[in-house]
């Protein structure tokens, strides 16, 4: 084996053995055990949810795999028929359509893989960054597994967890462009342009924004270092890969934008000054002291549990901590780590509310409409794995006595450890009808605590084997951190899939809506146009109608048939049958429900017919549900459709036609050669006047200006061949990694 990729391959077998409970199907991580509503039976080890985040089933698996069928198919993943009552798919970031990786999620366990891959991109980019910063192999290797087997990988499997992986890679661009500034060289822009590209590619702005901060930062703290004139040189290699990178995005920022200009985003117009309450406080750095991810929630009186699992974004362990107290004594790479601790104390402080942050971080343009209490964890891990780093290399290359050090560093971590279990025991005590609760903390304490001092003992009695006992203790602490969450995924699940098959030989170009059954999204999955609702942004064309005409209690971001009501306000059941027409007007033939969800009574008095039965589901028909074409004015016949984009009309005059599907600019059609115009209907559909004749009407959708993002990606491939075509070929591994 090549001694250059000793280390890398340690990263990746590590990596894959903290996921062997997935990979040996000891559990299952897929989440249409759990989250499509079609499970009939589950097991688990250990009681529990192995993610804080349902949004890994609603959106990155089943958008996902939506964006890669039409792709596999021969199309680009612009719109989305299946989802409320049509809508932009590539444009709402979340389904990470035009992410190279989402192909996988085709498979049937490919968000498994998918989330290994993206790992393995988080741990080889920081070994390959730690080295590049001067970092022994050992030190790179053991921080590289950290950062890959991270806090918020661990308990996420949403789409913020896509960019996460790129940031080591953003950061390690930043330093090839310094180290080629330093050294007078051409080029070194093409990794930050890459990674800037990926992590907008990879769907969770918000994650890719506060990742870009912090890359700003750490550019700051290496422009600090340098005379004028290489700083001129920096900044001009940072700002072409910069520039380069947003060209190479320019599709997906295209259609993002555009369907953001006219889209209802949620509470995430209002989140400046939200924060994590102080309970939460001891998750940080004894990530189970409450038990297994909401294994003992339902237990907590006060409702306090949920609402901290629910908010949550990551961890960082005590022996972490214990490595990056100890790289503040260092001078070497002072600057650096100066900005670091800053970093963390400005961002740790917003998290958590201390008084005052909130102001500053809002004066930073976009900060405010960002959810930092939640999705900032990763950039915090980083900081903190960078810092445990160099505080590792300085420990197990110290030539002379830092007892002292260790000392204070061991004694901040004890009055730590003191201040946390004082203020989890308030939570501890309100547990008491829950199993085990005593123990989560008492092991917590005990782990993290007993690791430490292992590794101070090894250190302070100069153990020959310091530096081995030291890296041991790091990976085995991250890996059983890591692999905690999966014990709690099922080990065995069954899925009655009858009711899919049902709808998707039923359903034609009509519409279904589910009271619990094919969760939100997975119509989608299935390929089954749903009106269940989990997404963001969504179309304020729907959500004014949504909340006007089906159901004004419901949360517009989530319509899923299955949120309990507001005090006073009607179930989802009873608003259905009460606005059963507006249901029908939007095209929904069919409605899902848990078996002996309706009475007979209720199934009578509004007309309904059950069409369908399985263990999962029942199938009702509704009386009158609403063609997707349909003439509304002239004398037009349809002769006939194929699917949702193509109608065929005879017209003795001109007339209008109906198509119940979403109002959106972009979208156009043609008669042949002959361009129509769409115009809206109403406060939803569209509508098209068609001249009189024979008409076969094609209808497309594109994003509005998709055309110049086209063209911006093409020109910046080109910039990039134009900067690298004359790029002589590496002769070594160095020289291949210092072509970026």
């Amino acid at each position: 084996m090549s001694n250059r990729l000793t280390g890398p391959l340690i990263v990746v077998a590590a990596i894959f053995l903290a996921n062997s409970l997935y990979l040996a199907h000891l559990t299952n991580p897929n989440p249409i055990n759990t989250q499509s509503g079609l499970a009939v039976s589950s097991s688990q080890l250990v009681q529990g949810q192995d993610t804080i985040d349902p949004n890994d089933g609603t959106t990155t698996q089943a958008l996902g795999h939506a964006a890669a069928t039409q792709i596999l198919h021969g199309h680009m993943p612009w719109w989305n028929y299946n989802e409320q009552v049509g809508a932009p798919l590539a444009g709402d970031m979340q389904s990470a359509a035009l992410f190279p990786l989402t192909l996988i999620l085709e498979l049937s366990n490919g968000l498994l893989y998918f989330h290994i891959i993206l790992e393995v991109i988080a741990g080889v980019a920081t070994y390959y960054l730690l080295r590049k910063l001067g970092l022994r192999k050992v030190t790179s290797t053991v921080f590289g597994i950290a950062f890959g087997l991270n806090g918020a990988f661990a308990w996420f499997g949403s789409p913020n967890f896509n960019p996460i992986a790129f940031l080591p890679l953003l950061i390690l661009g930043i330093e090839i462009a310094y180290d080629k500034a330093v050294n007078q060289q051409k080029r070194g822009w093409l990794l930050l342009a890459l990674a800037l590209a990926l992590s907008l590619y990879a769907g969770f702005p918000e994650e890719a924004y506060l990742d870009g901060i912090l890359a700003g930062l750490w550019l700051l703290a290496r422009l600090i270092q340098l005379r004028h004139s290489v700083w001129r040189k920096l900044m001009l290699k940072v700002l072409a890969g910069g520039f380069v990178g947003l060209l190479l995005a320019a599709p997906i920022l295209i259609a993002f934008i555009g369907y953001l200009h006219n889209a209802f985003i949620g509470d995430h117009a209002g989140l400046s000054n939200t924060a994590l309450p102080y309970l939460s406080l001891p998750m940080l750095v004894f990530p189970y002291i409450y038990g297994p991810i909401y294994g003992i929630a339902r237990y907590d009186p006060t409702g306090h549990l949920p609402i901290i699992w629910g908010n949550v974004g990551g961890y960082i362990t005590l022996c972490l901590l214990f490595f990056g107290g100890m790289s503040v004594f260092g001078k070497h790479r002072r600057v650096l780590k100066v900005s670091l601790l800053i970093w963390i104390a400005i961002l740790a402080a917003r998290v958590y509310g201390f008084p005052g942050i909130s102001y500053i971080l809002n004066l930073i343009p976009g900060m405010s409409k960002v959810a930092i209490y939640r999705y900032v964890e990763p950039a915090l891990e980083f900081a903190a794995i960078m810092l445990a780093a160099f505080g590792f290399e300085r420990v197990t290359q110290a030539k002379r006595s830092i007892n002292r050090q260790i000392y204070i560093v061991c004694a901040l971590l004890v009055m730590i450890c003191v201040i946390l279990a004082v203020i989890a025991s308030k939570q501890e005590h309100l547990l008491v009808a829950a199993p085990h609760h005593r123990l989560y903390m008492i092991v917590s304490l005990v782990w993290s605590l007993g690791s430490v001092a292992l590794i101070a003992a090894s250190i302070l009695r100069h153990y020959k084997y310091r530096r081995l006992v030291c890296s041991a203790i790091i990976v085995a602490d991250v890996m059983l951190m890591f692999i905690f969450p999966q014990l709690s995924a099922p080990s065995r699940t069954q899925v009655d899939t009858a009711p899919v098959s049902f709808l998707q030989t039923h359903l034609e170009s009509y519409r279904m809506f589910s009271l619990g059954p094919i969760q939100p999204n997975y119509g989608s999955y299935y390929g089954i146009a749903s009106i269940d609702t989990n997404n963001l942004p969504l179309s304020k064309n729907w959500t004014n109608y949504m909340t006007k005409y089906l159901d004004p209690a419901a949360n517009p971001a989530a319509f899923s048939g299955v949120d309990p009501p507001s005090p006073g306000s009607l179930s989802p059941k009873d608003v259905f049958l009460k606005n059963l027409s507006s249901y029908e007007y939007v095209g929904v033939k069919y409605l899902v429900t848990f078996p002996s969800t309706l009475t007979p009574s209720e199934i009578q008095t509004v007309g309904l017919k059950s069409v369908f039965t399985s263990a999962a589901a029942t199938i009702y028909q509704l009386p009158s549900p609403q063609p997707y074409f349909a003439v509304t004015g002239g004398a037009c016949n349809i002769v006939s459709s194929d699917g949702k984009a193509r109608v065929t009309l005879e017209c003795s005059r001109s007339g209008q036609l109906l198509r119940r599907e979403l109002y959106s600019p972009g979208w156009s059609v043609k008669s042949g050669s002959l361009p129509l115009s769409v115009k809206k209907n109403g406060s939803l559909f569209q509508a098209v006047e068609v001249p009189s004749g024979s008409h076969t009407l094609d209808f497309n959708y594109l994003p509005p200006h998709i055309y110049i993002g086209l063209f911006l990606f093409i020109f910046g491939w080109l910039l990039v061949g134009l900067a690298y075509l004359k790029t002589p070929m590496p002769s070594s591994w160095n020289s291949f990694v210092d072509l970026f």
